[in-house]
């Protein structure tokens, strides 16, 4: 058996027992003025420490530290934008509907709805292909799937963020697995898992292909755009297109400006763009 810590209350007590004699053995060497001089010195010096800490931090913060980004929490950061957009103004909470042995449960207060897709791998599903065609076509209308151009399978998907204290969650699921957008909203489960940045009905739990696909194809277009962003800025500097730029539509007079060759410049970078993405 792993040998475990000290517990966090034993720790609390130590320090404030030895807090408690600090003070008694300055108050019996010093006495009480002599205490009240020492305290107001030891203050004084905390303050100063402090604002060298804080200065010390946000210099390493704005010089130093380097920040990762998370393309998946930026994804959730804009479906959260999104659904407050589109939230209707009749909707209310948000709750799972329980069952026979299981009470309904309510998950906290709708802060957005948006309307999203994500991809169905029924072709690596054996219970789907063994349906009968009149099978398959009667399970994609109930399931709420479609085909795209690319002849690839996509599901219709409502994303509710909703409220749990100060922190706001979203729960993804398909539209037969919930309510009518109105009042209260009910999904159709017991229980909610967590993937990644979002949570799930606890039957879609197992879903790994569709889960899975939809949040590697959201990051990995995100990825694709922020990389033509980064290419093209450094096009733009290599080929002096931006100090050319500046020079012939930056303004003399801080007022004046060359519409003329303004457009010419902002179609020759539409067209990089176009190049970019077509590459």
């Amino acid at each position: 058996m792993a040998e475990q810590g000290t517990p966090f209350w034993v720790k609390i007590v130590f320090v404030v027992i030895a807090f408690i004699i600090i003070i008694g053995v300055a108050i019996l060497i010093s006495g009480a003025n002599g205490f009240f001089s020492v305290i107001k010195t030891t203050g004084i010096m905390a303050i100063v420490i402090i604002v060298i800490v804080l200065i010390v931090i946000g210099v390493w913060f704005l010089f130093f530290k380097e920040f990762q980004r998370d393309i998946t929490h930026e994804e959730k950061v804009d479906m959260e934008n999104a659904g407050e957009i589109t939230k209707p103004d009749t909707v209310t909470d948000l709750w799972l509907s329980g069952d026979e042995t299981h009470p309904p449960v309510k998950l906290g207060a709708i802060k957005g709805i948006s309307y999203r897709k994500n991809y169905k791998l029924l072709d690596m599903k054996p219970e789907f292909q063994e349906l009968t065609p009149e099978e398959k076509e009667q399970y994609l209308k109930i399931h709420h799937i479609k085909k795209d151009i690319y002849d690839k399978y996509f599901q219709e998907e409502t994303a509710f963020s909703f409220k749990r204290g100060f922190k706001t969650h979203i729960i993804r699921c398909p539209p037969h697995m919930h309510s009518k957008i109105h009042g209260q909203i009910y999904i159709y489960d017991i229980g909610i898992v967590k993937h990644s940045e979002y949570f799930y009905p606890s039957r879609l739990h197992l879903d790994f292909e569709t889960i899975d696909e939809t949040i590697y194809a959201e990051g990995q277009r995100r990825s694709n755009f922020e990389l033509i962003r980064l290419t093209f800025g450094f096009l733009k500097q290599a080929s002096g297109i931006q100090r050319r730029y500046e020079e012939e539509i930056k303004p003399i007079t801080g007022k004046e400006k060359n519409t003329g060759k303004e457009k010419k410049w902002k179609k020759k970078e539409k067209n990089i763009i176009f190049t970019l993405m077509n590459n």
